[in-house]
């Protein structure tokens, strides 16, 4: 309960433009027609879907998709609903780079297989941490469990830029499950009897 009060507090900071222009222009422009963030994220993803049909292995860096390529994407960003005319997917998602907004897409766009390859590590480290983290919250602290799981977040949602809060949920994510497996093999050691003669 207390995270999704949590949840809904930010979204309304992000209304208000508490948290920057750009911030409140990108979240206005997904909620609009009163779309949830959730279903506005769901367009990016149509949209990447479409783009994937058409080059699976990825685009490459620095590659901005215009044109027919770009008129697809936003075809079905239509089909699911999603505002294409919105200046949220004109200047953030096809402006003058391409940024699907989700780490894990864009290390794809980017990068092809490497960068699916390189998704997956990062979501399996996020995964093994976040149980780990939950169980052991006064230990660890608040602050580094809420930076593991928005990493987790940004992973799936959030656009590039958004790497920093991605690369800190990572390093505390690897510290978490370095100790913890320190502490669970010190513990196996410790409580193995001595063999007897």
């Amino acid at each position: 309960m207390l995270a999704i009060s949590a949840a809904n507090g930010m979204i309304q900071l992000m209304r208000l433009g508490t948290l920057g222009a750009e911030i409140q222009q990108r979240t206005v422009d997904q909620m609009r027609g009163g779309q949830s963030v959730l279903a506005g994220g769901r367009a990016e993803w149509a949209a990447s879907f479409r783009l994937a049909e058409q080059f699976p292995f990825g685009f490459g860096t620095g590659i901005r998709v215009e044109g027919g390529i770009q008129n697809e994407a936003l075809s079905a960003v239509r089909t699911v609903g999603g505002d294409a005319d919105a200046s949220y997917f004109r200047s953030f998602v096809f402006g003058n780079r391409t940024d699907l907004h989700s780490q894990f897409v864009d290390l794809w766009f980017h990068f092809g297989v490497g960068g699916v390859l390189v998704s997956v590590l990062l979501a399996v480290i996020l995964c093994m941490a976040v149980p780990r983290v939950l169980s052991a919250l006064k230990e660890i602290g608040a602050v580094a469990s809420l930076v593991i799981l928005v990493a987790a977040w940004d992973l799936l949602f959030s656009p590039m830029a958004d790497s920093d809060r991605m690369t800190a949920g990572i390093l505390i994510s690897a510290a978490v499950l370095m100790v913890t497996h320190t502490q669970s093999s010190n513990r196996l050691f410790t409580s193995t009897p001595a063999p007897t003669t």
